[in-house]
């Protein structure tokens, strides 16, 4: 639900640019709904992150290959 909030209103934006700088992780379920249930949804939308640690990157990397 965290991330269905943080997407609200986003419609209008065609590229996402989320930043991870200071967050030392995140759940599956979080990368999961922006990653792969939100870029699915928003074909058009180009989805990208930076700032991430390596902890972080590889659950945004998981969700996005394994459709997790």
């Amino acid at each position: 639900s965290e991330a269905k909030r943080l997407l609200t209103g986003l419609d209008e934006y065609t590229v996402l640019d989320f930043d991870f700088k200071n967050v030392d992780e995140v759940g599956q379920g979080f990368c999961d709904e922006i990653f792969r249930v939100y870029g699915n949804r928003n074909p058009g939308k180009i989805l990208s992150y930076h700032g991430a640690s390596e902890v972080v990157r590889y659950m945004i990397e998981r969700s996005r290959i394994l459709g997790i």
